[in-house]
Parts: C-alpha cells; structure tokens; sequence
C-alpha cells in the first residue's frame, strides 16, 4: 500500500521546501509528463504556478535507471508524444501541486511504497520510507493542519 499526505503549499513554501530536500539528500526533481527528454529533468519547482502539476523527487542514494515512456493515445492531443515516467516501482517522492481554484482539491506528497509492484521492490523500502518520513516530519512541522491529514502553508 502506498502512503500519502495532504498539501497544499505557495511557490515560496516550494521554495523552502525544497531547500529542506536539498538539506537532507541529493535529489533530482522530474516533471510529468514533459514535451522531450531534456525538459524532464529540472532543478526547481515551476516559478509558474500549474495547478495539480505532479513532480517527482528522487533521493539519488537509492539507485535507479530513468525508463520513460511516451504517450500515445492522448484524446486532447496535448501531450501527444510526451514522456513520462514508466516505471511504477522506481524510488520516487511524487509531488502533486494544490489547486488553488478549488479549496477540496490538495496536492499530496506520496510514495507508491509497493502499491502497483507485483515484485519485490529493487531498493531498501525501509531506508527509503526512513527518508519518506523526515520528508512528513517536515511537513507537519512546517504546515499547519487544517483537518486531519491535510496541511496547509504560507497565506491560508
């Protein structure tokens, strides 16, 4: 079963959040889906504020090989082409972002832990849920509880 909190962060609180990440593990932030290979891999949350855009953040201690995919059926034709992460089993923090529009609608921080993996996972999942949990820590500390389970950042 994969586990998950509730979020909803400003860009600023991205900001310090990533510092925090950075501060604990030397990570690769990916966004998903992405028009080509190369714009897959970034530095930094958008400046730009996309609601519901997932990240995912990987803590490079845990090695890994990127296997991507390429979407092929895409009804608006938007993202026809565009790559994203195939490998369900990989090492990753997902990051979802909140959307602002809507006060019900959280982002969430989640590891899929060994929800979808018919296999046994092919990292330490119990180093990784170590680093999994100083990721909620943060949060928790950081945030403020808005109802059980769902922190809320900067200005709310």
């Amino acid at each position: 079963m994969g586990k998950q909190i509730a979020v909803a962060m400003t860009i600023k609180d991205e900001e310090n959040f990533l510092d925090f990440l950075n501060s604990i593990a030397n990570i690769q932030i990916f966004i998903s889906p992405a028009p080509n290979k190369e714009a897959f891999y970034i530095n930094c949350f958008s400046k730009e504020y996309n609601a519901n855009q997932k990240y995912y953040i990987w803590n490079k201690e845990f090695k890994w090989s990127l296997e991507l995919g390429k979407i092929t059926h895409d009804k608006t034709g938007e993202r026809q082409n565009w790559f994203f992460i195939k490998d369900y089993e990989a090492p990753l923090i997902e990051y979802s972002r909140h959307n602002f529009e809507d006060e019900k609608m959280y982002g969430r921080i989640y590891w899929s832990k060994n929800f979808a993996s018919p296999n046994p996972l092919k990292y330490d999942a119990a180093l990784f849920e170590k680093w999994y949990n100083k990721v909620v820590r943060w949060i928790r500390k950081n945030g403020k509880q808005k109802e059980k389970g769902r922190f809320l950042f900067g200005c709310f």
